[in-house]
C-alpha cells in the first residue's frame, strides 16, 4: 500500500490520472479504466481506494496532461 500518494504527483504532476493495479497483475483494479477521466480520479472516494492498491498505474496521453511513456529493448 502506498503511504503518500502526493509524493508520485509531485513527481509526474497533479494533472497525471493514477490508477489503482491489481496485486501481482499489470491490468487495472477497476473495470471502467477506460472510460475514466482525470476528474473521476481526483474524488475522494477514487483516491481512497488508490492509496490502498498495492501497485499503481498511470493513464497515459489526453488524460494525464499528454503524458507518454518509451520503452527502448537492445
Amino acid at each position: 500500500m502506498f503511504q503518500n500518494i502526493d509524493e508520485i504527483y509531485d513527481i509526474l504532476g497533479t494533472e497525471t490520472s493514477l490508477i489503482p493495479i491489481k496485486r501481482g497483475e499489470k491490468t487495472p483494479d477497476i473495470n471502467s479504466w477506460k472510460n475514466l477521466t482525470h476528474e473521476d480520479t481526483k474524488k475522494d472516494q477514487f483516491q481512497k481506494k488508490l492509496a490502498k492498491s498495492h501497485n499503481i498505474g498511470v493513464l497515459l496521453g489526453k488524460r494525464s496532461n499528454a503524458l507518454c511513456t518509451v520503452d527502448l529493448d537492445s
